[in-house]
């Protein structure tokens, strides 16, 4: 997804006199638990510290075993799920 990612940011640049940011996130399907590596060693088009990146990832504290129906955790978990992002 990298190149295509990067195709894109290329283009969002040049019709924004550089002001443009991107937002981009990783693909993967395993939802074991597990933190994976996100795939990208930089943001796609740009370097570490682009001002013109974000890194969409998502991470569930759910993931620490909490029952999560609607795909969150509830609030009563909000410092652990800090704690665990960190």
């Amino acid at each position: 997804m990298t190149p295509m990612y990067a195709r894109v940011h290329e283009k969002y640049m040049a019709n924004t006199n550089g002001t443009a940011i991107s937002w981009f996130e990783p693909s993967f399907e395993d939802i074991s638990g597990y933190v994976h590596n996100v795939g990208f060693k930089t943001p796609p088009g740009g370097e570490i510290g682009s001002t013109n990146h974000v890194l969409n990832d998502h991470t569930y504290c759910c993931q620490l075993g909490y029952t999560c129906p609607d795909g969150d955790p509830d609030v009563q978990y909000e410092a652990e799920c800090l704690t665990w992002h960190q």
